[in-house]
């Protein structure tokens, strides 16, 4: 007898792409029947044309930008029917290093969710920049051997790769000795220099907002992923890709928080979004899950077949894809734990600067015509040329600062336009990808207290807004909650609703201000050591 049974079923063939009709059965963690005659179980599911399908496979993603650790993030996106995550942890490897990314790794076996891992390659990013430790070639040999490794994480420093510099070099050349994948991230427009950057091994990439960029990747020899994020997404008309080339797109999060995660999922959103764009089921469904999974080698996991493993998702209908059942290693899980967990000391007191040796930078006087506009919900930053002051609260001009955790009296600023804050500062612990504090205010004293709040907590989210603070606790590296995901929702959920009434009108105020320090994505950011040119690579 078959411990599970999912009677009259409709399961993705996505070798001919189309649906069958049949009847599923689960014993231990494998199927181990398919076909068309009804079947008896300890537990049988009465589908009644529902859909069955392989978990949903996020092909990308920083489990950190959540905000809470592995083990929650995975039964959090486990509700929403994301089975698998391929996750970089770069964020905690420029905190914690090595040691970060094996506590990652010990805490995500305790996920409902299967995290696999993609060894961050660029820690820090660049040169230009200083963390709290690196990752070198010798450091991924002995990360690589790892059972839950499945590649090498997102290689940022495009100019690095493509120029042979160490240590990207000896980093590639070990992937292909262990025949490896090797991520890529590719936010420019210059085609030749994608096809540099192909040549050298570069298997993927997630840096697209439009259909001629996905377009373009796809006939240059990558596999693409269509991205949803808090502070990020993709176009409709790109959605269209999925059609055009069927089984070259995957999709991903790259960074969502916990707050979006809960209200609208992880991967099942891009799904939907597809659904809803007009895309045929079976190809969203092929993006969803098959391509993905297949991409990485996971084939065990990628249909619904005899011998594969037994992580699935029931579907209600094609039309919103409301989830009936998850079914994870051949059990139905009618509940997602939230117990409260006990976190490793490492992860705590990461800080090596007080909030006594905070000193606020001012503007350099070469730099004070210069302005940095920000998009809603794009990482896509502009430069462009201002006589205002710094604090022109009418123009929406703020002044931008950041500050090193790692390095006393280290940090720059610039001016900062689209955030739209009338009053206050707003500062975090998370930026990307040093997690140095940066903040954004309109006016100094605000400024210097959320930094030096930041600091006083060890990590948080802090909103001062001339009188009164409110914060959100991050005491895990700085970036973690240590709180179980509705608690850090609320929490969230009160801090952006000030800061809204204060005037900014982002989607995401922090998780936009989380990157703007960030110098691999263009075309301008502000890192401690000044304002940086993304796409000539190299400080203004």
């Amino acid at each position: 007898m078959f411990d599970v049974a999912v009677n009259n079923c409709l399961i993705p063939d996505f070798e001919k792409n189309t649906f069958l009709k049949v009847c599923v059965g689960i014993q231990g963690n494998l199927i181990s029947y398919i076909g068309k005659k009804r079947i008896d179980a300890e537990v049988v599911i009465e589908a009644e044309n529902k859909i069955l399908t392989p978990g949903l496979i996020d092909g990308h993603c920083h489990v950190e930008s959540s905000m809470l650790p592995p083990s929650v993030f995975g039964n959090l996106v486990a509700q929403f029917g994301t089975l698998y995550v391929v996750s970089d942890n770069h964020e905690i490897a420029n905190i914690l290093g090595v040691k970060g990314i094996r506590l990652f790794m010990k805490d995500a076996r305790s996920s409902l969710s299967k995290i696999f891992f993609a060894i961050p390659s660029s820690v820090p990013a660049t040169r230009f920049v200083k963390s709290g430790a690196k990752i070198t070639a010798k450091s991924i040999k002995r990360l690589i051997e790892e059972r839950d490794v499945i590649s090498i994480g997102e290689m940022m420093n495009v100019y690095g790769v493509i120029n042979d510099d160490e240590p990207y070099r000896s980093i590639i050349e070990l992937a292909k000795e262990k025949n490896i994948l090797i991520n890529g991230h590719f936010p420019f427009k210059d085609r030749e220099m994608l096809g540099r950057y192909i040549s050298k091994g570069i298997s993927d990439d997630h840096e697209s907002e439009t259909y001629d960029d996905l377009k373009s990747k796809i006939e240059a020899g990558m596999f693409v992923f269509i991205r949803e994020g808090s502070a990020e997404t993709t176009q409709d008309l790109a959605y269209r890709i999925i059609s055009e080339y069927p089984d070259r797109v995957g999709f991903c999060t790259d960074d969502k928080n916990v707050f979006d995660l809960k209200k609208t999922g992880s991967i099942i959103f891009n799904l939907r979004k597809a659904i809803k764009l007009g895309i045929n089921p079976i190809l969203a469904l092929r993006a969803a899950t098959y391509n993905t999974l297949n991409h990485y080698g996971l084939n065990k996991y990628s249909q619904i077949k005899e011998g594969n493993f037994a992580n699935l998702v029931l579907f209600k209908d094609f039309k919103e894809f409301e989830i009936s059942k998850v079914i994870v290693n051949g059990k139905i899980i009618e509940r997602f734990s939230k117990e409260k967990k006990r976190f490793s000391k490492l992860f705590f007191n990461t800080f090596k600067v007080t909030k006594d040796d905070v000193v606020i930078p001012e503007i350099e006087e070469r730099l004070k015509s210069f302005c940095i506009l920000v998009k809603d919900k794009s990482l896509i930053t502009e430069l462009f040329s201002t006589e205002k002051n710094e604090f022109d609260l009418s123009g929406d001009i703020l002044k931008l600062v950041v500050i090193s955790r790692y390095e006393k009296s280290k940090g720059a600023a610039c001016k900062i336009k689209g955030f739209g804050l009338k009053r206050g500062a707003i500062a975090t612990s998370i930026s990307h990808d040093c997690h140095n504090v940066i903040c954004v205010g309109a006016d100094d004293l605000s400024i210097k207290k959320a930094v030096e709040k930041v600091f006083e907590l060890k990590g948080g989210l802090v909103y001062f807004d001339g009188n009164e603070f409110t914060q959100v606790g991050l005491p895990l590296a700085g970036i973690l909650s240590d709180l179980d995901e509705d608690s850090l929702i609320d929490d969230l959920t009160r801090i952006n609703s000030i800061v809204r009434k204060n005037g900014s009108s982002l989607s995401d105020p922090f998780g936009t201000l989380s990157f703007m320090a960030l110098e691999v994505i263009g075309h301008v950011k502000l890192t401690v050591n000044g304002l940086f040119d993304v796409d000539r690579f190299k400080f203004i």
